[in-house]
């Protein structure tokens, strides 16, 4: 007989902005840090609002710590096109105490290039190594492979600053 499946909740409201896309779910996160008292699934209460920065957060310390999503198709348009948005939104991640950019794309695929976009794939980790290092150097950066996997960064991201640093609030 197969075992059930235990499920862990977490204290937390995960806060989706109101503008994101094809947003992530947050479904089937395994428990599986040593912090979770047992093995199996963790279930997440999630919550769309408007965010000031990012596209994911924590309700209650939203002006401490925040994720910018972003597909390759959108940061290529974001370091090409619409640079001059994205530095803004890249200042104001900067301003938090734990900003970050997840990207659901490796440098493997962006150094490939985007159909949609005339910007040499060179110009994206450059652009990136320019501004963690001058512009925003606390602003950290993850490259993944797939959106699943962007998902779970984001995910762990958000509960590690949780973890360590939410109950400062309380």
């Amino acid at each position: 007989m197969p075992k059930e499946t235990e499920f862990v909740t977490r204290p937390y409201v995960l806060i989706i902005d109101t503008r994101e896309q094809s947003t992530f779910d947050f479904m089937d996160i395994p428990a599986d840090t040593k912090d979770d008292k047992t093995r199996g699934t963790i279930v997440l209460r999630t919550k769309r609002l408007g965010l000031k920065t990012g596209d994911y957060s924590i309700e209650g310390i939203q002006h401490r710590v925040a994720v910018e999503r972003k597909s390759m198709e959108d940061l290529y348009n974001c370091v090409g096109a619409d640079r001059t948005r994205f530095e803004k939104q890249l200042c104001r991640l900067n301003e938090l105490e734990s900003g970050w950019v997840v990207v659901e794309a490796d440098l493997g695929r962006i150094m490939e290039g985007c159909k949609r976009s005339k910007l040499d794939p060179k110009t994206i980790p450059r652009s990136m190594i320019s501004w963690q290092m001058d512009k925003y150097p606390n602003v950290h950066w993850w490259l993944c492979p797939s959106k699943r996997s962007a998902e779970l960064v984001t995910f762990r991201i958000l509960d590690r600053f949780w973890r360590e640093h939410a109950l400062e609030d309380i």
